[in-house]
C-alpha cells in the first residue's frame, strides 16, 4: 500500500539588515512629507497559495453556473473537495504559518516606521532599531 506524506510549509520572518545612513535619511524624509507612506512589502498570499485561490474561483463561478444550469452542480462540489482535501492534507497548517510570518513582518515593519519618526539622528535610530 502507498503511503503518502504531506510536509506543509513552514514560513519564519527574518529580520532584514540595518538600514544605512542614506536609507534612513530618505525613510524620514518620506515619512516627514507622507506620514501614511507604508514601506512594508506587499504580501504574496494568492501566489503564494495559487491552488487555493483557483479552487475559489472554480466554486464561485460553478456554483453561478449550478445556479444557472443544475446538472453542473459537480463543478462546484468538486472544487469543493479538492480544496478540503488540500486544507487536510497541509495546505491548512502553511496558510496558518503564513500568516503568522505576514503579522510578525507587519509589526517589524510598523515598529520600524516609529523608529525612523521617533529617532532625531542615525545614531539614535540604531540604538532603537537594535531592540527590534
Amino acid at each position: 500500500m502507498t503511503k503518502v506524506t504531506v510536509t506543509p510549509t513552514t514560513y519564519q520572518f527574518h529580520k532584514p539588515e540595518q538600514l544605512s545612513e542614506h536609507e534612513f535619511n530618505s525613510l524620514k524624509q518620506t515619512l516627514n512629507q507622507e506620514p501614511n507612506y507604508h514601506f512594508l512589502p506587499p504580501s504574496g498570499f494568492w501566489v503564494e497559495f495559487e491552488y487555493v485561490k483557483w479552487c475559489v474561483i472554480i466554486i464561485l463561478f460553478g456554483g453561478y453556473l449550478a445556479y444557472l444550469y443544475k446538472p453542473l452542480f459537480f463543478i462546484p462540489a468538486l472544487a469543493g473537495l479538492f480544496l478540503i482535501f488540500g486544507m487536510i492534507t497541509g495546505t491548512a497548517e502553511s496558510m496558518w504559518s503564513y500568516q503568522i510570518f505576514l503579522n510578525n513582518r507587519r509589526h517589524y515593519y510598523l515598529q520600524l516606521k516609529k523608529a525612523i519618526l521617533t529617532a532625531n539622528n542615525y545614531t539614535e535610530f540604531k540604538q532603537l532599531a537594535a531592540d527590534l
